[in-house]
């Protein structure tokens, strides 16, 4: 038997990416700053997160083959999120008349805004059978799932203190204010067939069904809401596994996802409109292993249906079904062994996506992907028992789109070209006074690149929000082992 306690506290001053026109302006780092009349003030867009972490775990041999697994778990979330209206973009602040508590205040250049509570629970269980015998293993279980969350965000005033405020003669002006729930039940059965020493065959299916509710006086159309909808669907899996040689192996996999709408449908587009995604996911491979090298090589192809896209104009995003779309690929990964401590490393993928009605790519999906290591890691260097190790790795992702759905009659925008990181590593373990020592040094972005990594929708007024490289990042740390 097993139990865990897990308690956190966390505080954020979040950025929401760039326009082009302030990196240039401000450089490469810019995303919040320092004047209290700005809407990207870092005083202002802050979160302020409690969460915890709770589960008791039983594992039992039951005898005659049978073995039983169960976990029951419960975790939360607690959100107080403050953002202001267009962090980012040049929209107006607050001027004219508004309202606190009823009563008519005038107002010059206040910086609006929202601030948001989310309080979040869930309880679960995971219930895992299984049957050992000579020809294979047959698995049973569920897995079922209760979260409930309330929300309410209401329009505030930075300046003044947070104050609630209505443009309105009435109170505080709730922009949502609901509570919602998902509940999730899995039940499973998969068969593990060993045909011969060398051969592994599984095959299984589980049916998920999947209910969303949303309940709330006020949602983000300002209109009540009662909605709820269920989504049911079995959903097969296969794979098989053969050992040719002792260092040879094949395989096969074929498995059906299922991806049901998010909860922002609820509360901006009737939940009949948008449809849950489904996938079929195909991927064949072979990897090779000798005391020197290893080798592997794959092929995916991820077939999606009623694929969900999202666009984002102004800080409000919609969702809708874009049709078919695909996911498809190789990718190439293997491990030569040099001698004297050293090692090489490297992994490349050509990756292809397009939507079923055209030639559109998926946004945030790069063209290849790449990655070249030297490994460093031997004993007995200095001194006995003790250990030198490090590397330096090159990762490297191809060009890619930030948007796909049509913005100003075309697809296809907001390009991201190709960028490149080196992380250097370094570390020596050092036998003492009966102990082991360990110093590391960890260097990330080790050349300082600040290239654009991805897109974050746009401004109020329709300009393009970016991201780019974290900076240089040093880190140290040592470690005692008794």
């Amino acid at each position: 038997m097993t139990a865990v306690v897990n308690l956190d506290n966390d505080l954020t001053k979040t950025p929401f990416g760039a326009t082009l026109a302030n990196m240039d302006r401000y450089g490469r780092n810019y995303s919040l700053n320092s004047d209290p009349t700005s809407q990207s003030f870092n005083g202002y867009d802050r979160d302020n997160y409690t969460t915890d972490f709770e589960y008791i775990e039983v594992n039992s041999d039951l005898g005659g083959g049978w073995s039983l697994d169960n976990q029951a778990y419960t975790t939360a979330y607690y959100q107080r999120h403050f953002l202001s209206d267009d962090p980012g973009g040049t929209a107006p602040n607050l001027s004219g008349t508004i309202y606190i508590d009823g009563t008519a205040a005038n107002v010059t250049n206040d910086v609006p805004g929202t601030a948001t509570q989310l309080d979040y629970r869930n309880w679960g269980d995971v219930f895992r059978l299984t049957k050992t015998t000579a020809d294979g293993d047959l698995n049973l279980g569920f897995w079922v799932e209760r979260e409930g969350f309330t929300t309410n965000e209401v329009l505030v005033d930075f300046t003044r203190n947070l104050q609630p405020y209505s443009l309105m003669s009435r109170p505080a002006q709730f922009i949502a204010k609901y509570f919602a729930s998902l509940t999730t039940a899995q039940p499973y059965a998969e068969y593990v067939w060993k045909p011969a020493s060398n051969v592994t065959i599984t095959g299984g299916v589980k049916y998920s069904s999947v209910t969303r509710y949303l309940n709330g006086p006020v949602t983000l159309t300002g209109a009540p809401a009662d909605d709820h909808a269920t989504y049911n669907k079995p959903l097969p899996s296969f794979d098989a596994n053969w050992h040719v040689q002792p260092d040879w192996s094949l395989f096969a996999q074929a498995a059906e996802g299922f991806l049901t709408p998010q909860l922002n449908l609820f509360s901006t587009t009737a939940p009949a409109s948008v449809q849950p995604s489904s996938t079929w996911s195909y991927q064949v491979g072979t990897v090779f292993q000798r005391r020197w090298l290893k080798l592997g090589v794959d092929a995916y192809d991820v077939e999606f249906h009623n694929y969900i896209s999202s666009n984002s104009v102004g800080g409000i995003t919609t969702y809708f079904n874009q049709g078919g779309a695909a996911f498809k690929g190789v990718e190439v990964e293997g491990t030569i062994t040099l001698g004297h401590g050293f090692a090489a490393y490297a992994n490349g993928s050509l990756n292809d996506s397009n939507y079923g009605n055209n030639d559109n790519n998926l946004a945030q999906t790069p063209r290849r992907t790449a990655t070249l290591a030297l490994l460093y890691d031997k004993g007995n260097v200095v001194r006995d028992r003790d250990e030198v190790f490090g590397n330096i790795v090159l990762k490297s992702l191809g060009p890619q789109y930030g948007l796909d759905t049509a913005f100003a009659g075309q697809a296809d925008q907001f390009p991201i070209k190709s960028y490149n990181e080196v992380d250097l590593n370094a570390g020596y373990l050092l036998p003492l006074f009966g102990s082991r020592i360990r110093t590391n040094v960890n260097v990330t972005n080790l050349f300082d690149h600040r290239s654009l990594t991805g897109y974050d929708g746009q401004t109020l007024e329709g300009q393009a929000l970016y991201w780019v490289q974290a900076g240089r990042g040093i880190f140290f740390s040592v470690a005692a082992y008794l």
